[in-house]
């Protein structure tokens, strides 16, 4: 009972306390969101058949059912704010831990999403310099860049083996759209979820299109 009443009650009223007061976030709502995401990191992925506790909220559960046990067969009464304080610190450590990468993970998400705002601001007010750019995409990392006329726009683009696949992939097709500049981007992928995909069309909006069928040509 003790342990699941701390992870229930305790932990959310701990990562609130860090996330306003080592972090400084007023916004009740903000924080919110990031106390269930870093409740989230700590429970992990949810097990076959779970709905939500995941194996990583198990073993907190049973960390703290075994500290709270061995405790009370010696003693009879337990303040639990001090029990915490002074004898859970490595517990402390691993909830401060989710706080601060939840905070990190929504600073690179913030930095992304004004970035793409930025590119599509680019985007829009940028003068057409190709009337149409077909992006021929068949998965992975294999990309080749033609223009209307279907003509090869730029040299097929591939990845260096060196770098981030992901990285280099979603930058170079993402750098030569934007010197192009089309006016209208058609999209033939067989994998319109991928990460580089709604990359493109985050940033060209209603100039792009999806196809899931390569063109004949």
């Amino acid at each position: 009972m003790l342990a699941d009443y701390t992870l229930t009650e305790q932990e959310p009223s701990l990562l609130r306390k860090i996330f306003q007061y080592r972090f400084g976030l007023k916004d009740a709502v903000e924080t919110d969101a990031l106390i269930a995401e870093a409740v989230s990191l700590l429970d992990g992925e949810p097990g076959i058949g779970e709905i939500w506790a995941g194996v990583g909220r198990e073993r907190r559960m049973r960390k703290l059912a075994t500290r709270f046990s061995v405790y009370l067969e010696d003693f009879d009464r337990l303040h639990l704010d001090g029990f915490m304080r002074f004898r859970l610190s490595d517990y402390r450590a691993e909830v401060y831990e989710a706080a601060e990468t939840a905070v990190e993970e929504r600073l690179m998400e913030t930095q992304y999403q004004e970035f793409m705002s930025l590119l599509k601001s680019m985007v829009e007010w940028q003068e057409t310099r190709t009337p149409a750019v077909h992006v021929l995409h068949s998965g992975g990392f294999a990309f080749r860049l033609l223009d209307g006329e279907m003509r090869p726009l730029e040299d097929d683009v591939d990845a260096d083996p060196d770098s981030d696949p992901d990285e280099e992939e979603e930058s170079l097709v993402v750098s030569r759209l934007l010197a192009a500049s089309p006016g209208q981007l058609y999209i033939h992928t067989p994998e319109p979820e991928s990460q580089v995909i709604r990359t493109i069309i985050g940033i060209f909006g209603d100039r792009a299109a999806l196809y899931p069928d390569m063109p004949i040509h």
